[in-house]
């Protein structure tokens, strides 16, 4: 089974991004979403590449979710 959810650690690897810029970009409200098990902070697969669409200019900025941004680009086409 896939990982469902990156740690902090993890997501930044992943993104080529330092610690400090993610936490920047989540002070500036720009951020992928994230959610706390006990003190740990994670990122879901799901937010993630909701995050990337939004940096590529392929989701709408107002997109609500991946699902509705999705959709909007289809439907666009």
């Amino acid at each position: 089974m896939e990982k469902q959810a990156y740690t902090v650690k993890e997501f930044c690897a992943a993104f080529g991004i330092g610690k400090t810029v993610l936490y920047e970009l989540w002070q500036e409200g720009n951020g992928p979403k994230k959610f706390k098990v006990k003190k740990r902070i994670l990122i879901s697969r799901s937010a993630a590449k909701q995050w990337l669409l939004k940096q590529e200019g392929k989701l709408p900025a107002n997109a609500k979710t991946y699902t509705e941004g999705f959709n909007s680009c289809i439907n666009s086409i």
